[in-house]
Parts: structure tokens; sequence; C-alpha cells
């Protein structure tokens, strides 16, 4: 059960130059280090952001619904409503590509496999078509199995390998972005197999500003039930910009709440009920007839 110890894929988000490229200037321009020192960036209010699920090649992302096999994305919609980040912000549309963690990386590896670069290719084509956005947020998902700091490390190291793959396919590195997650957004429980390998992902976040990318994270939610109880408490996660010398530090994000566990209701015994003793009528016996012979050849018999 190789269960890919640590490994967790990332999720690339795009970022761009658009709408709010201010943003974008503040972070990377001061060399990703101011920012830092003002404290996660808060949470949307609850139902701020609805998220419409769609197939493959919805909205318009010719080539990305053309990969096959392990390559095959998720491809979701998220809205931030008008208002959301400012009083002046419009309503502005995110695109959500999830990608299996084993399409990117091998086991505990944070160097993409030969075949990831047809996914690169993807979207970096999709997003110099003007299809899904300008700025992209690479994602970084692990399970919860190893310490979380491990987890985090990975996912950072991972999301960095990520941001380079695009930056060489001519997306600017002010358009990126990442953030390492680690195993703070479960997508399933951590207790199979099989629920461990879908936390284990690669997502990018696309939309024409880096804020909306980030509004998507700060609204997802994720069940208590899911989570490691060491992580539960985890509050933010840290934002990071490329340039050539690697990751810099960009500030962190907050991160939503998890969902309260369901309350269990205390068992209590079912009051037994007496069924109603129903009397038992005699039963009248009918007496024996006798029995009355014919003679051989007759057609007739009686008893």
């Amino acid at each position: 059960m190789t269960d890919d110890i640590n490994r967790t894929c990332h999720k690339s988000a795009m970022s761009g130059l658009s709408r709010r490229a201010p943003f974008l200037a503040t972070v990377f321009a001061c060399g990703l280090t101011a920012c830092a020192s003002n404290g996660p960036i808060p949470p949307l209010p609850p139902g701020a952001m609805a998220t419409v699920q769609g197939p493959v090649g919805t909205p318009p992302a010719t080539t990305l619904s053309s990969l096959t096999g392990d390559l095959v994305p998720q491809i979701s919609t998220v809205t931030i409503p008008a208002g959301t980040l400012d009083p002046a912000s419009p309503t502005a549309q995110v695109t959500r590509v999830v990608f299996s963690e084993r399409a990117f990386f091998a086991f505990d590896q944070d160097q993409p496999l030969p075949g990831a670069a047809r996914a690169f290719d993807a979207i970096a084509g999709e997003m110099k078509a003007g299809h899904i956005g300008q700025t992209v947020t690479v994602l970084g998902h692990t399970d919860s199995i190893g310490s979380a700091a491990y987890n985090v490390d990975l996912s950072r190291r991972r999301a960095e390998a990520a941001l380079r793959a695009l930056a060489a396919r001519g997306i600017p590195t002010a358009a990126l972005s990442a953030v390492a997650i680690g195993a703070r957004q479960p997508i399933a429980s951590n207790d199979t197999d099989a629920g461990r390998a879908l936390n284990r992902r690669v997502e990018f976040l696309i939309s024409p500003s880096q804020a909306d990318n980030l509004a998507a994270i700060r609204q997802t939610h994720v069940m208590a039930g899911n989570l490691a109880t060491d992580i539960r408490d985890v509050t933010s996660a840290p934002i990071y910009g490329l340039n050539q010398n690697g990751l810099l530090p960009a500030g962190d994000v907050a991160l939503a709440p998890p969902d309260p566990l369901p309350a269990t209701a205390p068992l209590e015994a079912a009051p037994v009920r007496r069924a109603r003793v129903q009397r038992v009528r005699p039963v009248k016996l009918l007496a024996p007839q006798p029995v009355q012979s014919r003679p051989l050849g007759s057609n007739q018999t009686s008893y």
C-alpha cells in the first residue's frame, strides 16, 4: 500500500494582469515581502461565492478538454459576486482546473513527470488565447500522512515546479503565484487509500485577477471530519510569487474554518411494548365416520 506518503499535488490557479493588476504590483514589485507583514487576508462572508460544477470544456477550454487518460482535468467555475472584494469590484469568474497528482508527480517527488508537459502546454495555451483569464495561482494539496510541515513544504516545492513550467511557456512571472495548502483542504476522508488519492491533487485557479483567485481559496470549505486533528486549527496558508531565484513569500491567505462535525444524537432504548394476549378458541373435533366398503367391480368407493 504505497500510499504516496506525503505527496500532494498542487492546484494551479491562474492569475493575470488585467482587472486588479495593482494587487500583483503591490505583492510582486515590493519583492513579495512587504505584504507578509499585513497578516492573513480575511475570509469572505458565508455565501459570498457560489461554485457551479461543469464538465470538462466548460468554460471554453478546447485544449484542456482534449487531454486524455490521467491528464483529464476536472473543470468548474467559481463566481465572485460584485462588491465582494471592494465596493466597486464587478462580478468575476474564476476557472478551477484540478488534476490528479499522478498526472504530474511520482511518489513523494517534486519534479513534473514528462507526460505533464501536455497539461502545462494546454493551460498556457488557454491563458494566452484569453479563454480562461490571464493570472494563475497554483495550489499544492497533499493527504494527511506525514507531518504538517513536510506536507506544506512538498506543496510549495511542487507549486514552484508548476510555476516554472508555465513561465517557460511564456506566462509572465508577474501573473504567477502559488499557495502551499498542504493537507488543509481535503475533498475526501484520509482514512482510506481512495480518499487519500483524491486529496493528492494539483489545482490551478485562473482568472483576470490574483485577488479573485485568492477569494476562491478563502471560500473553500472542508469538513472537519476529513482533517487531521493537528491541522484543524490552521487558519492560513503561505502565498508565494516567482522570480529567477525561486519562490518569494508574498503574505498569507486566510482559510475558511472547517465545517463542524455533525452532532451525534445519544442512543435511547426504545420502549418495550407488550403484545396483546389473544384468547385461543377451542377446536371442535369431528367424530370419525365408519368406512363403508363396496364390492369389487363397482365404480363407487366411499369412506
